[in-house]
């Protein structure tokens, strides 16, 4: 008998072993997604792998164009899930190899078409690219975009323009922290849609938002003041080095485009604006 009971003991104590090994070892297994939810520096790629698994939500663009027509008649502002606003992120995350234009239909297609009303712009929501929207493209980007052929088709400078000719508080994110970047960097918009050279140290509130983007991705510690001095400059430098950028005392668009992108990828955490 007591042989039986310490058999017994033992194995209970081995496959307590077992379970304890199991469990480290699946504590050990990250979702390479979670990676998106950290303040840090985010492998573009996750954004692909993100925006095509918030891409489940989609109930297609026809009922998308309806849903956001629905929104703008009864509450003025666009309401953006996870999915689409990864769709607005990844013109940002792409740059110029991303591009819609004359004869596409799509999400993308509904949720530009709801941007461009929402800032005045005489636009049908039907998530089809016709000769209308892209006549309606063409005054958004002599209206809102530098140094750019009004051709008409929409580019992540297209986009950055829109976006900032649209009040901060008339499009609404599906994470709060989505959102409340959205609000924070928008000022920095501009420079993105124009093409231009960030210049530091001529706007203590856009200062302050650019030393904001990069404490938030973990580059700058300082106070955040506007006052864009040294430790400033190296945190934008680290930034560009991280990048692949060229360090040499400029902040061009592009480094701003780069920026958003990451900073906004960091935003899907946290509490929804369910």
């Amino acid at each position: 008998m007591q042989n039986k009971i310490a058999t017994l003991l033992t194995g209970a104590l081995l496959l307590g072993s077992c379970k304890e090994k199991a469990s480290d070892s699946t504590a050990q297994v990250q979702d390479p997604l979670d990676q998106l939810n950290t303040p840090q520096l985010v492998d573009m790629n996750l954004s692909d792998v993100a925006l095509e698994k918030a891409a489940a939500q989609s109930v297609g663009y026809r009922a998308m164009a309806k849903d956001l027509n629905s929104q703008l008649a009864r509450d003025g502002v666009v309401v953006l899930d996870e999915y689409q606003s990864r769709l607005i992120d990844d013109f940002f995350c792409h740059g110029a190899d991303r591009n819609i234009s004359f004869g596409d239909t799509g999400e993308a297609v509904a949720i530009i078409q709801a941007l461009s009303k929402a800032a005045g712009y005489e636009v049908d929501i039907d998530g089809i690219y016709l000769e209308g929207l892209r006549a309606e493209m063409s005054h958004i980007q002599r209206d809102h975009v530098g140094r750019i052929t009004s051709d008409g088709n929409c580019s992540f400078r297209t986009v950055a323009g829109l976006l900032s000719a649209l009040p901060a508080n008339s499009v609404q994110f599906a994470y709060e922290a989505r959102q409340f970047r959205h609000e924070e960097a928008h000022a920095l918009l501009r420079y993105v849609a124009q093409g231009d050279f960030y210049r530091a140290r001529e706007n203590v509130d856009e200062d302050a938002a650019m030393q904001h983007v990069l404490k938030t991705l973990g580059f700058y510690t300082e106070k955040l003041d506007g006052v864009w001095g040294a430790s400033s400059e190296e945190a934008m430098h680290a930034f560009q080095r991280e990048q692949g950028l060229s360090v040499d005392g400029n902040i061009s668009a592009k480094t701003v485009r780069l920026l958003l992108a990451q900073y906004y990828m960091t935003g899907y955490t946290g509490e929804r604006n369910d």
